[in-house]
């Protein structure tokens, strides 16, 4: 076979609620990829020489806005009510808040049973107990909970016979049932049924269970151990949850699926639990808060006087 060469991992550490100014990036550009005003970022950066929005900042290290300590009982809805900001836009500033999910349906029918397989990949460590949860539009079913697998390319295992082949329609061998998942098979007594197969359970090393909510859509994830930053977690959800593809929405391959907000993130490089910082790019002038632009702690000092 081919030779492998060694293979090395590299932790890089980043400023938090900063960016690092590249030849051509202007205020007004950068304020794009984060869906601010170029207003915004100059009041964050009272060292700046020209208001320019336009004007070639070079290589600088531009501060974003400001950092705020998350405190206890705080969570995604709180703060995003306390400082008038979208948890879409939370999840921008902060990427721990969201974690890279692909998807992939098997059958990719509109309207039928399918086998749900999920990776997910979190960009801070995870505990046990810890949810992740995915919105799923594209995905409709009643509510279910159970547990999952890592992969199942081939679902082999007999699970149950159900009715659905009849001798003068079908022939053994014929794919039968919800979503094509059985198989018409004769039994012991010679009879033709629609023998259904699901996937070989194995624990799930990460997992504990999963669950489906109809209403919200959405498929959470419940840990069963530590999962590290980086960390891809495989998830594939058996055809006995009995969720169906959507017939009017397209499948999704990707999304983002929600971390929760702790009050401590493990820091790799103090390799301890530190106070959890989020990066806030807040209106210009709101509530007061105008005057602190620049100074982390001011902030602090500010939300304690409200």
């Amino acid at each position: 076979g081919e030779e492998v060469g060694e293979q090395r991992c590299f932790g890089i550490m980043v400023h938090k609620c900063r960016h690092s100014m590249r030849s051509g990036d202007t205020l007004e550009s950068v304020a794009v990829q984060y869906k601010a005003d170029w207003l915004q970022l100059f009041h964050a950066n009272p060292n700046l020489h020209s208001h320019n929005a336009d004007k070639t900042t070079g290589d600088l290290l531009l501060r974003l806005g400001v950092t705020y300590t998350v405190r206890p009982g705080d969570d995604v809805e709180r703060v995003s009510d306390k400082f008038l900001l979208p948890p879409s836009l939370l999840a921008l500033y902060n990427p721990e808040l969201a974690a890279p999910t692909s998807l992939s349906y098997s059958p990719e029918t509109a309207g039928h049973v399918t086998q749900v397989a999920v990776t997910v990949t979190p960009r801070r460590r995870m505990l046990r107990g810890e949810n992740i949860s995915l919105h799923v539009a594209c995905i409709e079913g009643r509510e279910w909970s159970g547990r999952v697998t890592e992969e199942c390319r081939e679902p082999l295992v007999e699970r149950r016979v159900v009715q659905g082949c009849a001798s003068e329609a079908h022939a053994p061998g014929m794919k039968c049932g919800p979503g094509g998942w059985g198989q018409c098979r004769y039994d012991a007594d010679g009879v033709l049924g629609c023998h259904e197969f699901s996937c070989p359970f194995a624990p799930h090393p990460f997992v504990s269970k999963a669950t489906w909510t109809g209403k919200a859509q959405r498929l959470i994830l419940t840990l069963s151990s530590t999962v590290h930053a980086g960390q891809p977690i495989r998830v594939t959800v058996p055809p006995s949850a009995s969720l169906s593809l959507s017939a009017t929405l397209p499948p999704i391959p990707s999304a983002y699926a929600d971390i929760p907000l702790t009050e401590k993130l493990y820091d790799p490089k103090a390799n301890a639990t530190v106070a959890t910082q989020l990066c806030l790019i807040l209106p210009v002038c709101d509530g007061g808060l105008d005057c602190v632009f620049g100074s982390d702690c001011h902030l602090r000092d500010a939300i304690d006087r409200q």
